[in-house]
């Protein structure tokens, strides 16, 4: 009995399947990722417009506290909600 030959390719015994086509869900992936992309380049020319990448927040900037113009307070009653017990 002899060993068989592993570095010859036998004949007959090969399988050719045709590659897959790109379906719908392929070219929706693809659109997204353009539009996203797109997005991405619309969001830092706008950026760049108004100088936002060299924007620097000093650690002492806070934001103001909330304004209550005409209440007396901030409670949910002076805002117009009623508290239903």
């Amino acid at each position: 009995m002899s060993q068989a030959d592993f570095n010859q390719a036998e004949a007959g015994r090969a399988v050719f399947v045709r590659k897959q086509t790109a379906n719908i869900y392929t070219m929706m992936m693809i659109i997204a990722f353009l539009a996203v992309t797109i997005g991405c380049i619309f969001l830092f020319m706008e950026m760049k417009a108004y100088d936002g990448l060299n924007t620097k927040v000093t650690p002492d900037a806070k934001v103001p506290p909330p304004q209550t113009i005409g209440m007396r307070e901030a409670s949910p009653i002076a805002a117009g909600f009623k508290i239903i017990s």
